[in-house]
């Protein structure tokens, strides 16, 4: 933690977008070791203590955010050439009105309940045996777009 070209590599690898354990591999950084900095920093600024391991979990926060902020700009970059950017920047940012509702499967729950799970299926595929598909003069696996769920009524 004392060396500040370790402390550098790990939040700069935290900063492009790395999982934690990957940044800590760039970094040469023990995960473990990691997690301890980490926890300790959440112990002092519960506690009101300002110390290197607080400002550390601060400072990987903020390579979190810089992450994602500058990846969602990337992301908002393409709405404009890419309809499937704008569709999927609507579905995980406004999930309630843009996400794909599709399948809803009833499962065994505990104790004799049920589960409902949602599964959004925009596209199934068939696979059919090589003879079948010979026979038929068509691939052996055919995409078949479902509609959706507005589309379905």
């Amino acid at each position: 933690m004392e060396d500040p070209r370790l402390r550098a590599r790990l939040l700069e690898a935290i900063r492009i977008g790395n999982y934690y354990d990957a940044a800590c591999g760039l970094a040469g950084v023990a995960y473990g070791t990691f997690r301890e900095w980490i926890v300790r920093g959440e112990a002092d600024s519960k506690t009101g203590v300002a110390s290197i391991y607080a400002a550390f979990r601060d400072d990987v926060q903020a390579a979190e955010l810089e992450a994602e902020g500058r990846i969602v700009a990337m992301w908002r970059q393409q709405i404009p050439n890419d309809w499937r950017a704008a569709e999927r920047f609507l579905a995980k940012r406004f999930k309630r009105n843009w996400q794909d509702q599709g399948g809803v499967f009833g499962l065994p729950g505990m104790e004799g309940g049920s589960v409902n799970v949602i599964i959004p299926i925009r596209e199934v595929v068939v696979n059919l045996p090589a003879n079948v598909a010979l026979e038929h003069g068509v691939e052996t696996a055919i995409p078949i777009q479902l509609p959706s769920r507005d589309e379905a009524g």
